[in-house]
């Protein structure tokens, strides 16, 4: 992961401060990682804003769950451009094959700001529910991140 780039004006002593903080907060979930549940939107919500937070460009990630819903593996597996992500349902099949995943929690990010899901958004995350469903896996969710807010597919009932 990048480290954080600080959007505003701050000493350095302060940037330094801040980005030590940002950090320590990421290797202390990351170390839980195993032993977090997602049991609420609210968490994985909060874990995504530690993942894409820092990031200027889309990427999209996913969440690989085992059947208690603990994190088996957390991977951004497409980079994009400023607006788009080129998504592949059949690598995050092989992926959660290779993780013995039992579900899956999918995120990627606007850079924008903007949190509602393209026609784009929504087809990709019909194929991926379509692929997963043939080989027996769930997905849970399909979360766009920006900052400042989220948009949840399963929510909206678009799972």
């Amino acid at each position: 992961m990048t480290e954080t780039t600080l959007h505003y004006v701050a000493s350095p002593t302060t940037r330094r401060l801040v980005e030590r903080a940002l950090k320590a907060i990421r290797e202390d979930f990351m170390v839980a990682e195993n032993a977090v549940m997602m049991t609420s939107p609210s968490i994985f919500t909060d874990y995504l804003k530690l993942r894409f937070i820092d990031h200027e460009r889309e990427h999209f990630g996913v969440i690989f769950l085992n059947n208690q819903n603990q994190i088996i593996a957390t991977e951004i597996l497409f980079s994009g451009t400023l607006n788009h992500v080129e998504v592949h349902p059949r690598v995050i099949a092989r992926k959660a094959l290779l993780h013995n995943a039992h579900a899956l929690l999918l995120a990627h990010n606007h850079p924008s700001g903007e949190v509602l899901p393209s026609q784009s958004d929504k087809a990709v995350t019909k194929k991926i529910v379509n692929c997963m469903n043939m080989l027996d896996i769930q997905v849970l969710d399909h979360i766009i991140i920006s900052p400042e807010k989220h948009y949840s597919f399963a929510q909206h009932s678009l799972l």
